[in-house]
């Protein structure tokens, strides 16, 4: 039943740009538009703004533009070519650009679309936008060894200015192996450069990390250490010092892998793998995403 909810939305949609188009550009060569139709048949909603009525009518699979001297209309509907607002009193160009006007807008539509399809709903961590203060460093990693501390701020990368911790992380991302030039300042005001050269983090060959984090927990093992009241993971039957083990069938090695799972399960009933002491369950979990924890 949504399917078809949305299949008509959808092709409602798209009708109603394509009508738009000639719309706006007939309004624009001071045609008059008489009625602006979303749909076929008998009119279940009407109402006249100005010169036009604007319409949905019963049948959902198509609409239209009538203007005035418009042709395919019949020809006893046609006025006199001396009606400046007729249709087909204008020049060619005119026209024409009415004409290519509906086609135009559903070309133009995906790139309007595909931006929003991207953006819309997606959430990013709060973080992001906060300032590189480090959280936590991670043992036997080049940050922990060359002395830095949480509570240092990153104030530059490779001679780059870094603002928040969106930049850093962006900037951080090297292959095995490089060596990047760090400004930080440390707790104590002062400001000092270091060398970091890029290593493998357990079993991660793709990239090299450095293990400064802005959330120290990340690259924890996903045990649970509190469940909210209310929230999905208490509803599914999830306690306090349960393992995370899989979700929707991807197994979760750290806390870091979490969110881009969560994120393919878009809300729906999803089965989570736990372990629970020495036994092994599996739950079914319908994932919320919750402003508060932005």
């Amino acid at each position: 039943m949504m399917a078809i909810l949305y299949f008509i939305l959808g092709l409602g949609l798209l009708i109603f740009i394509h009508e738009l188009g000639h719309f706006l550009v007939a309004k624009a060569n001071g045609i008059r538009v008489e009625r602006f139709s979303l749909g076929f048949g008998p009119r279940i909603i009407k109402f006249t703004v100005g010169e036009t009525e604007y319409c949905i009518s019963l049948l959902p699979l198509g609409g239209y533009v009538k203007m005035t001297g418009q042709e395919d209309f019949g020809e006893e509907e046609l006025p006199a070519l001396d009606d400046p607002k007729a249709f087909n009193s204008k020049g060619l160009l005119a026209r024409i650009s009415v004409v290519l006007a509906g086609p135009a807008m559903n070309l133009i539509l995906p790139f309007i679309l595909m931006p929003m399809v991207f953006w819309v709903g997606r959430e990013e961590p709060l973080y992001l936008d906060q300032e590189a203060k480090i959280s936590g460093l991670l043992e036997n990693m080049p940050a922990a060894e060359a002395g830095l501390q949480a509570g240092d701020k990153i104030l530059s990368i490779n001679g780059e200015q870094v603002k928040t911790w969106e930049e850093a992380l962006k900037k951080g991302i090297v292959p095995i192996g490089d060596r990047l030039e760090v400004q930080l300042m440390n707790q104590a005001g002062e400001e000092e450069t270091l060398t970091l050269q890029a290593q493998a983090f357990k079993d991660q060959q793709d990239r090299g990390y450095f293990g400064w984090e802005p959330i120290f927990f990340w690259d924890q093992e996903p045990i649970v250490a509190e469940v909210s009241q209310d929230s999905p993971a208490q509803k599914a039957g999830l306690q306090k010092g349960d393992k995370l083990l899989a979700i929707g069938g991807e197994p979760l090695q750290y806390w870091r892998d979490l969110p881009d799972k969560l994120e393919k399960t878009e809300g729906k009933l999803t089965e989570l793998k736990i372990k629970r002491g020495e036994e092994s369950l599996t739950l079914q979990v319908s994932p919320r995403y919750d402003e508060e924890l932005k």
